[in-house]
């Protein structure tokens, strides 16, 4: 994910994903422990497969999961959140937007 939502090519919102989490936990607290550390978050969540790309709603109940943790990944998990959200929030916007109007 690029920095502004945004896929960079048409404009696009794009949700945060499993691969940004990995990465995001991976800077922090090394690949292995974020690898481990992602397992154990989707399985807690009860959501999909921890290699499997999930949905907006699973993302968010595991990131939800990760900021339950102390540290620095709890702080990486309500960050998560928080993009989450708020994607939620700007995709609706969008779509309301384009919707026809009578």
């Amino acid at each position: 994910m690029t920095g502004n939502g945004v896929d960079g090519t048409d404009g696009a919102l794009i949700a945060p994903t499993r691969d940004d989490a990995l990465a995001f936990l991976a800077r922090a607290i090394g690949p292995d422990r974020a690898a481990s550390t992602w397992v154990r978050a989707v399985a807690a969540a009860g959501v999909g497969s921890p290699g499997g790309e999930l949905s907006v709603d699973e993302m968010l109940k595991v990131a939800e999961r990760l900021a339950a943790e102390p540290g620095v990944v709890g702080v990486i998990g309500t960050s998560l959140v928080v993009r989450l959200r708020t994607y939620r929030l700007m995709a609706s916007t969008q779509s309301e937007r384009e919707k026809p109007r009578d």
